[in-house]
């Protein structure tokens, strides 16, 4: 996929962490967390299947886990149905999350730092 649909695609995937957060834990109270995220795909050539992933996450009592789950089930289906809409505060919020974590990244370059250490190992 090209990178602006990748792009576009982890940003839904913000507003939807957002959305879930604010229902889950503050009006439900069932979660302290919630995590959505999306993988592009392996990078490996070799490997077949080369899909992008979408992954939830969130930890909750088991009493309510149909709860949750059928929250997250409603969400995803709201958003696919443009019911709401994204507006442009959460556009505006996912945008400025972005940039923090560019910023960050840019100050602690953590890829390289990673790849040096390993590279010391070896030696």
């Amino acid at each position: 996929a090209d990178p602006a649909c990748r792009m576009a695609a982890q940003w839904v995937a913000e507003v939807l962490e957002a959305r879930l957060m604010e229902h889950m834990r503050t009006s439900m109270g069932s979660t302290y967390s919630v995590s959505c995220a999306v993988m592009s795909g392996s990078i490996e050539v070799k490997v077949p299947d080369r899909r992008p992933t979408a992954t939830i996450e969130f930890h909750c009592e088991p009493a309510s886990s149909e709860r949750c789950i059928a929250t997250v089930l409603e969400e995803i289906d709201a958003i696919v149905g443009g019911r709401p809409n994204i507006s442009e505060q959460e556009v505006a919020t996912v945008r400025e999350k972005e940039r923090e974590h560019l910023n960050t990244s840019e100050r602690e370059n953590s890829r390289w730092l990673s790849r040096l250490e390993q590279a010391a190992r070896r030696v």
